[in-house]
């Protein structure tokens, strides 16, 4: 069998803070860790699956642990409350990190898993929908924009619309260019992005 991830969560948030704490400013040695950007079809996605919930949680531990510096989760889809997933999982962790969404176009509508509705009506958090987050392309140029050049690892896990949208947007009141900024990991895809 398996454990419904809702399950998992009421086990977790046992020991869950009950107050977000406020963000701290970077350290010193943070510069000097790669920065990560999580780019997210969490709970409604072409896979219709549960692994970025997995995957948003290990990200969290390497940040935990001082590997990484988690400077950003984007969803790249459209299912609405879904930011409020990674919101409820980012507060677990005691993290107050910044969120975008896909806002293109040319999306299928898909309902989001119901494991989403649950933790979201569950657990507190900050975000509990898409319409409480930026766009995931104005949130990737300011994030990039701020790090040095090959500093920045985007994990990438379902669809690629997020940075398809990157890599077709102009010069933003963040940046001109972006593409020295890191290394780009992706799954859920037989091809690279645009």
């Amino acid at each position: 069998g398996y454990i419904p991830i809702s399950s998992m969560l009421a086990v977790l948030s046992a020991t869950a803070p009950t107050a977000l704490p406020e963000p701290e400013p970077p350290s010193a040695t943070a510069a000097a860790v790669p920065g990560l950007i999580v780019d997210t079809d969490i709970g409604g996605g072409g896979c219709r699956d549960v692994d970025d919930v997995g995957a948003l949680g290990v990200a969290n531990a390497l940040a935990d642990s001082g590997v990484v510096n988690l400077l950003g989760v984007v969803q790249n889809t459209q299912a609405t409350n879904s930011t409020g997933v990674i919101s409820v999982v980012q507060r677990y962790y005691s993290r107050t990190i910044p969120t975008g969404v896909y806002r293109g176009s040319g999306l299928r509508d898909l309902a989001a898993l119901p494991y989403v509705a649950d933790i979201v009506a569950r657990w507190p958090s900050p975000v509990r929908n898409s319409s409480q987050a930026g766009s995931a392309v104005k949130l990737y140029r300011h994030l990039l924009a701020g790090q040095p050049d090959r500093s920045v690892a985007v994990a990438s896990i379902g669809l690629l619309t997020n940075l398809a949208a990157l890599f077709q947007s102009s010069a933003d009141e963040h940046s001109e260019l972006f593409l020295r900024r890191g290394k780009l990991c992706w799954s859920g895809s037989s091809s690279a992005p645009p």
